[in-house]
């Protein structure tokens, strides 16, 4: 215990002298933002900036595009323009994210890992974008979006860099590094390109569920007439420019829709942009339409690591304290599930949920391979819920056949995976139970015996790939100490790591799931 307190006072310590702004909500931290807004810029390119060509991966894509939304969201409930989602602005802050992480930095301007700059800010930056304009808000150890997103918004510098009238676009970079200091970097890059005035759907969503959409247009002066067309459609007529329009995605079928908007000066100059998104509403949108016929599977399963033996349920802690992503946190390895289940407010989450899972249905002839994969709810009964809502105790799926055969997987951020060992006909009226060792390939030695007839799934798989090793417990060691966060290493689901998790890890260590369900 006595390891443990100092371990967390010099933890506090290290954060209180890193930090050059506030030390916030869940350990986080933030540096001081920086803008071009003044022009007084220091720009001295070196050796080590990058040349715009990197490609730095995200440790979860949907975290990005959601802190878009939260930031459009916050702009235009405030008077302001959305900002457009860049892909050259993304690229800059997932390279900045990336690296401070690999490198172990935490400041704007770019570094060697020995503490010497290498880069300044706005040079890199340039390196992906040509920027007129340009901000960055940086931050460290936050774990989930809403926190990240508030560190920033409680900040009045770095919220003046979001609120910013000078600023059209914008990219956000999120690594997770459970070996860097504070684990995880957030980078948010804001910027303005000359002669570039964005056209933006329905506030950056990434799906309309309607061909109806909104859209918000930037103009620029002399500029006085715009027109606009879907995809390969016809140009609309030239009508006078407006910044908010309502708009038909004629023709829609499901699938990434374009919308292109010109605008033109008296002279005949034209200025163009796009944007685009998901139409998942099924209709074609010119006469007729199509329909999903969806079917629904049913399966029940525990946790070890928050089973209650006393209630024959599992807790709910993470859900009681707002902790639950609004997004399915599977977008990462070893997942790399690229599903865009959400929901959008916390209060639409189920108030019994104990955490997000993984749901997948497989080959019946071949149960190696995956049919269809769907990200979903558990419930503190041990049932899966569709994040939609309906029904209540099953999860909706949109390819598979009705009346087919499939091997159903259960995944979870740390637990041991499970399979079924027997095909099961959906949809199902009868729930698979996987709490009973008959319905598990493998049986009782891939479950844990919680008790009273009842198994649970094992506590301890902390990167879940499928087996229990030293890994994991090296991922515990990067996390032990964190308190009131939504992190993998929390196997007991309190949300916080302690030698309560390890408790749960250490005699689940060297169990291996079923070939099937590895990485």
């Amino acid at each position: 215990m006595v390891m443990h307190v100092i371990k967390i006072t010099l933890r506090v310590l290290i954060l209180l002298l890193v930090c050059k702004v506030s030390f916030a909500q869940n350990e986080g931290v933030l540096a001081v933002p920086e803008n071009t807004f003044l022009g007084d810029v220091v720009l001295s390119t070196g050796e080590g900036c990058p040349n715009g060509t990197e490609v730095a991966e995200s440790s979860n894509v949907s975290f990005e595009r959601q802190i878009v939304i939260m930031l459009n969201n916050l702009r235009t409930s405030n008077g302001l323009p959305p900002v457009k989602y860049s892909e050259e602005l993304t690229a800059a802050a997932r390279y900045h994210a990336k690296d401070m992480c690999e490198k172990n930095y935490f400041a704007h301007q770019s570094q060697d890992g020995a503490g010497n700059v290498t880069c300044q800010t706005f040079d890199r930056v340039g390196s992906f974008y040509t920027w007129t304009a340009a901000a960055e808000n940086i931050s460290a150890g936050f774990f989930d979006v809403q926190s990240a997103f508030n560190g920033w918004v409680n900040s009045t510098s770095h919220y003046n860099n979001m609120m910013s009238p000078l600023i059209y676009e914008v990219g956000i970079g999120y690594y997770y590094d459970a070996s860097a200091a504070y684990v995880t970097r957030w980078v948010m890059d804001l910027g303005r390109r000359s002669n570039v005035y964005p056209v933006i759907i329905n506030l950056e969503e990434l799906d309309a569920t309607t061909s109806t959409v909104q859209l918000y247009k930037y103009g620029y002066s002399g500029y006085n007439e715009m027109r606009l067309k879907n995809g390969n459609g016809n140009w609309g007529a030239w009508q006078p420019i407006a910044n908010n329009l309502t708009w038909q995605l004629s023709g829609a079928t499901n699938g990434v829709c374009m919308v292109y908007a010109e605008m033109r000066n008296s002279a005949g100059n034209i200025l163009s942009s796009n944007d685009e998104i998901n139409y998942s509403g099924g209709g074609t949108g010119g006469g007729g339409s199509t329909t999903t016929t969806q079917v629904t599977v049913k399966v029940k399963v525990f946790l070890q690591g928050c089973y209650n033996a006393t209630t024959g349920s599992m807790n709910t802690n993470l859900r009681n304290s707002n902790l639950l992503p609004l997004t399915q946190p599977f977008n990462r390895p070893p997942w790399n599930y690229t599903g865009t289940e959400s929901v959008a407010t916390a209060s639409a989450i189920p108030t019994n949920a104990v955490d997000w899972v993984l749901l997948e249905a497989r080959n019946a002839s071949d149960n190696y391979v995956v049919a269809e994969t769907k990200a979903c709810f558990l419930l503190s009964n041990g049932e899966l819920a569709d994040v939609s809502g309906t029904p209540s105790n099953g999860v909706n799926f949109n390819t598979l056949t009705t009346n087919g055969s499939y091997f159903l997987s259960v995944k979870t951020r740390n637990h041991l995976a499970v399979m079924s060992a027997n095909t099961v006909s959906v949809p199902n009226s009868t729930i698979l139970n996987l709490t009973q060792t008959a319905n598990v390939m493998g049986g009782a030695p891939q479950l844990a015996n919680m008790g009273g007839g009842i198994y649970a799934m094992l506590a301890g798989d902390m990167d879940g790939n499928g087996t229990v090793t030293v890994t994991d417990f090296n991922f515990f060691q990067q996390e032990m100490s964190i308190i009131n966060n939504y992190v993998d290493s929390d196997c007991n689901m309190d949300k916080n790591v302690t030698v309560a998790d390890f408790n749960l890890y250490s005699p689940n260590m060297s169990k291996i799931g079923v070939a099937q369900v590895r990485y």
